[in-house]
């Protein structure tokens, strides 16, 4: 049973060129210029569109806020919901993103990098990884986190954090430089600054410090000796 406010398109009957539309208002308000889209899911990109190309929406709300954007992939659930303008971006699981503006930003997982607004090229793998504080538009760049709440509360300005394993940096805020590699690892302070944690709980000690394991660790060897 379709209702009224059913589109369904497969690349003839829309204004642009070329799309496959599917589900109650999906693509509701795409324009002329806006071509070469799949849109499949309530709501997926119903906002008024302005040549805006190349995206695939599949899941409730999905896209629901594109414009402009192009090359976008949003899977899930209100994936990329907020996205206006941003390119090249690929959100995988409800809630995925709230990306803006952003663009080459890469999210896999539920509530995965809700922090990024209008941040590029970071990548966070992992449920919540990279959450942030929803409060916070998170501006930064080059941040990559894997693992469950891995680097969740990256936000602001924070920058070229890499952190890896569940739990790991997750209290660095506007941190930036660091690596922090282990579960629960992490740097010394909200804000560190070029911190490298290698290990199981491994806590940080200072700006431009590196640290291996926690402390049950009794030895550090070099090779064979």
């Amino acid at each position: 049973v379709l209702e009224t406010t059913s589109n369904i398109s497969m690349s003839n009957n829309d204004s642009g060129t070329e799309n496959t539309l599917f589900g109650e208002n999906a693509g509701a308000n795409l324009d002329a210029g806006s071509n070469y889209n799949v849109f499949i899911g309530h709501g997926v990109s119903d906002a008024t569109m302005d040549d805006a190309t190349y995206n695939v929406g599949v899941g409730y709300n999905a896209l629901g806020a594109l414009t402009q954007g192009d090359h976008n992939v949003a899977l899930g659930a209100s994936a990329l919901a907020s996205n206006l303008v941003g390119t090249n971006n690929v959100a995988i699981g409800n809630y995925s993103s709230e990306n803006t503006s952003g663009s080459y930003n890469c999210t896999v997982g539920r509530d995965a990098g809700q922090h990024i607004t209008t941040g590029a090229s970071n990548t966070y793998i992992g449920t919540q990884a990279g959450k942030g504080d929803s409060g916070t538009p998170g501006t930064g760049n080059l941040n990559t986190a894997v693992g469950k709440d891995a680097g969740n509360d990256i936000r602001g300005a924070g920058h070229e954090n890499t952190c890896l394993g569940a739990l790991a940096g997750d209290s660095i805020t506007t941190g930036s430089e660091n690596t922090v590699l282990g579960y629960g690892a992490d740097t010394s302070s909200v804000t560190a600054i070029n911190q490298t944690l290698v290990g199981y709980d491994c806590q940080g000690i200072g700006a431009n410090y590196a640290v291996i394991g926690d402390g049950n660790i009794e030895r550090l060897y070099a090779a064979d000796d």
